[in-house]
């Protein structure tokens, strides 16, 4: 089989990232929850364009377009993106004029614009890409699932470079609705707020410059309790001790616990949570593959200069996943 090469990345997300510094001193929430800082929109997208799209389509054509320029590819063979919300905010818009009594013509623009698919249609019709182009909705497990497929694909020889993206926003009344769910307050002490984001990875076939190797990518449903714990002992075996370990550890105890068989396997690697970079929402996972790829670009005072990143996630006990990338 091939080998698959991340060799673009892009990112919407709460970070200023255009230094190192985020990572060892990471942005907080504010207003208690993670908000991404919006892109360059004017460097990427008419202005005209940009009045009738959402902040979400304006930060998902951004960010796609800034990954193929990263990349060096003008027109990828297939897009396939990852969603757990979809586009909330065009979707708010348009229940709201359809529930209002009083009798109008409605626009149809944010009923065209609220479908999960969005992003991926306008990315495609931006770059005239006619070829595969697909969406998965699968909550916290979209971005794993999205990555098997582009995978699969690539590995299969059916083309050379998938443009691979996972986003999801957070709106007001999203957030105040999460937080009657999940009876947390702002300040709740060690617990990652909800959080959004945008991500954007070059997957390839075909190596270039600079490109992280995806050395390994495996997953679990419904894992038995010493399946997770056996998984990570195979990829050791196989790759050797990775050099950093990115967890989707949150301050749940009931989701964190999962995580101890690292510890127990590798006492002495070293362990950074995505999440309270992020915050917690549907496709996070999405920004561990980002981050990640990030730390290997460089050198930082906080983690070195690791040449090995395993990402382990896993959503509600039910999907675990477990991702390897090198220099």
């Amino acid at each position: 089989m091939n080998d698959i090469y991340i060799t673009g990345t892009a990112a919407v997300v709460p970070q200023n990232t255009s230094g190192p510094e985020w990572i060892e001193c990471p942005s907080g929430p504010e207003d208690g929850f993670f908000k991404a800082i919006e892109p360059p929109y004017t460097e990427f997208l008419n202005p005209l364009a940009m009045r009738r799209m959402s902040r979400t389509l304006k930060n998902g054509l951004t960010c796609g377009m800034m990954c193929l320029k990263d990349s060096g590819i003008s027109q990828p063979d297939a897009i396939i993106t990852a969603t757990g919300y979809g586009c909330l905010e065009d979707t708010a818009t348009f229940l709201d004029k359809v529930t209002k009594p009083e009798r109008q013509v409605l626009n149809p623009t944010p009923f065209i614009q609220s479908t999960h698919n969005a992003v991926a249609g306008v990315i495609a019709l931006q770059t005239k890409c006619n070829g595969y182009n697909n969406t998965f909705t699968q909550r916290g497990f979209s971005f794993e699932s999205a990555l098997t497929e582009a995978m699969l694909m690539l590995k299969e020889e059916q083309m050379h470079h998938v443009l691979l993206g996972g986003m999801d926003e957070l709106t007001r009344p999203l957030y105040q609705i999460l937080m009657k769910l999940r009876d947390l307050r702002p300040d709740t002490q060690g617990m990652v707020p909800p959080g959004e984001g945008t991500i954007f990875l070059m997957i390839s076939s075909v190596p270039s410059r600079n490109a992280i190797r995806v050395a390994s990518f495996s997953s679990s449903y419904k894992p038995g309790n010493n399946e997770p714990k056996s998984l990570l002992s195979e990829i050791i075996r196989v790759h050797g001790v990775p050099d950093l370990v990115l967890t989707g550890a949150n301050g749940y105890p009931a989701n964190d616990k999962h995580y101890n068989c690292i510890m127990e396997l590798l006492p002495d690697i070293k362990i950074l949570s995505y999440k309270r970079y992020c915050g917690e929402y549907p496709t996070a996972p999405a920004f561990a593959h980002w981050m990640a790829c990030e730390i290997l670009k460089r050198d930082t005072a906080l983690l070195g200069s690791p040449k090995s990143i395993l990402i382990y996630n896993h959503f509600e006990n039910r999907y675990h996943s477990f991702t390897l990338l090198k220099l």
